[in-house]
């Protein structure tokens, strides 16, 4: 594949870039609908529970949708797990475990920052994202908000 990745339908809608011409024969192209849903009978913690609110309650319309849900459940919990693993790092004096929670954290991190990327968590990310003119968390995020 060469240059950037193709947008779907639904993006070039979402940024007032669809034109018939060119992406008006797209039949077999898969539309995603819905937002994302909590898996039944998992609960978050406070942490994934503010992040998981954060991303659904911020993205424009259109951007998240139901087969997103795995995902961004797995970004909450690698965020919960992280911001966990960090506090216990704090209390811990044997150096061996020590070294292996500090292992822990960082790919733990790793994780949560390669999978929030897809979200737009990351100022260089984020600028990939679209949404219509005057998006108030977008612009919000853009400004170096919560996340920035």
């Amino acid at each position: 594949m060469r240059g950037r990745p193709a947008k779907n339908t639904a993006q070039h809608r979402l940024t007032s870039t669809f034109r018939a011409d060119r992406h008006g024969d797209r039949l077999d192209e898969v539309v995603a609908t819905g937002t994302p849903q909590r898996p039944p009978g998992i609960i978050l913690d406070t942490a994934g529970e503010w992040l998981w609110e954060l991303v659904v309650g911020g993205l424009a319309a259109g951007a998240l949708s139901r087969l997103d849900s795995a995902v961004l459940f797995g970004v909450c919990r690698a965020y919960s797990l992280w911001l966990s693993t960090e506090g216990q790092l704090d209390g811990e004096a044997d150096p061996a475990e020590r070294r292996r929670l500090i292992r822990t954290t960082g790919n733990l991190w790793e994780r949560f920052s390669r999978d929030a990327a897809r979200f737009g968590m990351n100022p260089a990310d984020r600028t990939k994202l679209k949404a219509p003119a005057g998006d108030p968390v977008l612009e919000m995020l853009r400004s170096g908000g919560p996340l920035g």
